[in-house]
């Protein structure tokens, strides 16, 4: 094999170093022996999409803030869940109902596997390039408690709202205040309009509305929400298997 290091110099100096990676492995494989050089080329340029998406992938996780950032679909028995359709699974691992701006509801009383799989399900979204980030559900009203009190809640809603796919654990309005009541809407209105949710409960998102009084909220939940999501339900127990 001989790789001309003046090419791969070349590129490190015009900053093009997936082109360079894509060189040597081009002649580092007897696979493209027999291809023209229309296709050498695609497949290096195939090489170099695919690095920049992996790459792209790497530096979303960092900043997801995923409890379980090695999660994957894949690990769950979903035999001991007939409650979870493995068609419904396989359509929302195409990510298309992000591109669609609906949502994800995994109810259950398990914490640990539902967020588990919503985990799961986020590093798919990641792996396609979507934006993603996690919050406790607590923590997303506890911050957007502190960014009004800062005078920073309107660059701080409008930083949520490009993301992609937002996770949301534990919900709970039980316990929220009044304001709170007016800071989640704030979060959901542009939301449920140009991005996706991916909620994890003990109960559905029409079962929480009985525990408030705030028309705004409750209509956005139920037409925004809850009409535009796919719901998954946990039992107790569920088997995940680490490798």
């Amino acid at each position: 094999m001989y790789i001309n290091k003046a090419i791969t110099k070349r590129c490190q100096s015009m900053r093009m170093k997936p082109f360079a990676r894509a060189y040597v492995r081009l002649l580092s494989s007897d696979e493209f022996d027999d291809l023209s050089f229309d296709e050498r080329l695609i497949s290096m340029l195939d090489f170099m999409q695919e690095n920049r998406l992996l790459q792209k992938s790497e530096q979303i996780k960092r900043t997801a803030n995923l409890p379980y950032p090695c999660s994957d679909v894949s690990d769950f028995d979903l035999n001991k869940q007939p409650g979870i359709k493995l068609s419904v699974l396989n359509n929302l691992m195409t990510c298309s109902w992000i591109k669609r701006a609906h949502h994800v509801v995994i109810i259950g009383s398990t914490e640990k596997g539902k967020n588990e799989l919503a985990c799961g399900i986020a590093n798919q979204a990641i792996n396609k390039g979507h934006s993603v980030t996690f919050f406790e559900f607590k923590q997303l009203i506890f911050e957007l408690r502190i960014a009004q009190q800062k005078k920073t809640l309107t660059s701080f809603i409008k930083k949520l709202s490009k993301i992609e796919l937002l996770i949301l654990s534990d919900w709970d309005l039980s316990y929220l205040e009044l304001i709170d009541f007016y800071l989640l809407f704030s979060v959901l209105e542009s939301r449920v309009v140009s991005g996706s949710l991916l909620i994890t409960s003990t109960e559905s998102i029409s079962e929480g509305l009985n525990q408030i009084d705030d028309p705004l909220l409750t209509n956005c939940l139920t037409v925004g929400v809850e009409d535009k999501s796919h719901t998954l339900r946990f039992k107790d127990v569920i088997n995940v298997a680490h490798h």
